[in-house]
């Protein structure tokens, strides 16, 4: 009898636990139509949510939330409040519903009760992830300092969560900290999370914070998923030209100038290609594209030191000369 009775007691769980997982389902799914319809038929789409929340589901915060956040990624602000404050009512201290209407806060550019509501969420629950991120996405610019610490508190209950990595090296990566950026990236960017966005900005901390190889090694990494990408093109380029690997530089500028897509040149990228043809001592094509550089930027005027010493190299003293009233004025 008593085997019987455990028996009955395991099914009765098995059960129990298949039921709670096919009611989350049935409501998910709900949600899920919600975004398509909200779009076509809002009044529909508010009984499919009123419909949603009835019985059982009338105190699921996860449900009202949910449903919260369509409204608000659909511009619906007073109906996400009005979820918001329902998730509220059932649970005052759910950390879920303090998210949501952080979001809403932010989406009004209160960005002060934002940041109230995301530390709320964070005493309600403190290893509510989203709260942090939020948190950090509107202190990133105007606070850094403080986004980071927030970030650092999350890094030390969830020490592989790449999301607060990727936002941490976006934060440094915008104080122009490429040291910490870099340091930052390489815990996901070479990972299957990342993004080719990633992967671009990791390669250029890394160039800015004059780790050449490394860098030319992301890029080249970026090349072989993406072989006519700019960014990765230009950041070859310059490796290559600064790690003084001219042959293999002059292939890379010949594919970020001519095999590129959506390529938008900088006088950067004239002022590296000018130093590599100079090097590679093609003067008269480096002075092209020093004039490039001073062209589509005028106050770069150090360049025609670099246009007297290309003429010079190839025993052009006159035109070196006539650079000197140029060199003259430069501050």
């Amino acid at each position: 009898m008593k085997r019987v009775q455990m028996f009955l007691a395991g099914a009765f769980i098995a059960v129990g636990s298949l039921y709670a997982q096919s009611s989350d389902a049935e409501w998910q799914a709900g949600v899920a139509k919600l975004k398509e319809t909200i779009q076509t038929n809002p009044a529909q789409a508010n009984e499919e949510a009123e419909q949603l929340i009835k019985g059982k589901n009338k105190k699921n915060v996860e449900l009202l939330v949910a449903i919260g956040e369509v409204y608000l990624k659909a511009g619906k602000l007073p109906e996400a409040q009005e979820y918001a404050a329902l998730a509220k009512k059932v649970n005052g201290k759910s950390a879920l519903a303090s998210v949501l209407e952080g979001d809403i806060a932010f989406e009004q550019k209160n960005a002060g009760l934002a940041s109230q509501k995301y530390e709320e969420a964070i005493y309600f629950d403190p290893s509510c992830t989203e709260a942090y991120l939020r948190y950090a996405d509107i202190y990133k610019s105007a606070n850094a300092a403080l986004a980071i610490e927030k970030l650092e508190q999350l890094k030390a209950q969830e020490p592989s969560n790449t999301a607060v990595d990727k936002k941490l090296a976006e934060i440094y990566y915008l104080k122009n900290d490429f040291s910490k950026a870099a340091e930052a990236y390489s815990r996901f960017a070479m990972g299957p999370t990342a993004t080719e966005e990633d992967l671009v900005k990791y390669a250029f901390a890394l160039f800015l914070n004059h780790d050449f190889e490394k860098s030319l090694e992301v890029a080249n990494m970026g090349l072989k998923k993406n072989a006519r990408h700019a960014a990765f093109n230009r950041l070859a380029m310059y490796n290559y030209t600064d790690l003084k690997r001219f042959d293999e530089a002059i292939k890379a500028a010949d594919a970020f100038f001519t095999e590129s897509d959506k390529a938008d040149y900088s006088y950067l990228d004239y002022m590296y290609y000018g130093h590599l043809l100079e090097a590679l001592k093609k003067y008269d094509e480096a002075v092209g594209e020093y004039e490039k550089a001073i062209q589509l930027d005028p106050t770069k005027t150090d360049l025609y030191k670099n246009i007297s010493s290309a003429y010079e190299q190839k025993n052009d003293y006159k035109k070196s000369n006539q650079c000197l009233p140029e060199i003259l004025y430069i501050p």
